[in-house]
């Protein structure tokens, strides 16, 4: 799932996958704005067949957040 993730967040920022560490944030990874924050939502939703709350949505401003929130709906 961490992969898939990272490599949703590449795809969307124009990073390599390799370029995104397990810290990255929208304060770390350039070009994370709001509409990228939308497509990252968007991607992350239907590549893991979710449906992500408000909440979830806003909290999402990192790749340990974006993991944490997919897991909690797969649980």
């Amino acid at each position: 799932m961490e992969d898939t993730i990272k490599e949703i967040l590449g795809d969307i920022l124009g990073l390599e996958q390799s370029a995104i560490e397990d810290s990255a944030s929208s304060k770390t990874l350039p070009g994370w704005d709001s509409i990228k924050h939308v497509e990252i939502v968007s991607a992350v939703e239907q590549e893991f067949d979710i449906l992500l709350s408000i909440e979830d949505i806003e909290n999402m401003g990192s790749f340990r957040e974006i993991v944490s929130a997919v897991r909690s709906h797969k649980a």
